[in-house]
């Protein structure tokens, strides 16, 4: 970044006082990891690979993160729910079929519920700012199904209200966190400006 500032292209157009990222799966898993970087000074992760984080000594050890962080998710996240979407899928399968996924989707819905609470520790989370989407799934957040829009579930939200809604969460995240510039994500959180967004219930049992 300080190499392209100085670039004649881009000189100067770059505020390395107030650099943010934001990444998409393994993407949030590297802002995730970026984060303790000294010039990073806030973090945006888009139904992030949280799972592949392993922070459990740095939690231990006391060297979790001091910096904002918002954690956008996609519907459907909690263990109920996971495995209700699940159950509606398979009941016409067979028994066998049914336990092997079930079983399957267990271990991967409390093993998500455990990565997200790792997570809130980690960067010292606040709830309002670990949040989801209703009607989404994880590709929602990229553009894949701008690219093959006859892939999209008809079942979800429309994909440009997804986009729609996504991109104005995230802007006014970094507009309070970032810019310091007023109180524009707590107000889209806390007043309900936007329909099919949540807080997270985030166990810390």
């Amino acid at each position: 970044l300080k190499m392209l500032n100085c670039d004649p292209d881009f000189a100067g157009m770059l505020d390395l006082n107030l650099v943010g990222l934001c990444g998409h799966s393994l993407g949030g898993m590297t802002v995730l990891k970026t984060l303790p970087h000294p010039l990073v000074k806030a973090g945006v992760l888009l139904d992030a690979a949280l799972r592949l984080i392993d922070v459990d000594q740095k939690i231990l050890d006391g060297q979790t993160i001091h910096k904002p962080v918002l954690n956008f998710r996609r519907g459907a996240i909690s263990y109920g729910d996971k495995l209700s979407f699940r159950i509606e899928k398979l009941k016409d399968k067979s028994c066998e079929k049914f336990k092997e996924t079930i079983l399957k989707e267990h271990e991967e819905a409390l093993a998500e519920e455990v990565s997200s609470r790792k997570t809130f520790q980690y960067v010292n989370g606040e709830f309002k700012n670990f949040i989801y989407l209703d009607k989404s799934i994880h590709m929602t957040f990229c553009d894949w199904f701008t690219l093959v829009p006859d892939k999209y579930y008809p079942t979800l939200i429309p994909i440009e209200d997804a986009h729609g809604i996504i991109s104005q969460v995230v802007l006014a995240f970094y507009r309070e966190n970032l810019l310091k510039d007023g109180k524009p994500y707590s107000d889209l959180i806390y007043n309900a400006s936007l329909q099919g967004i949540h807080m997270e219930q985030i166990s810390m049992g």
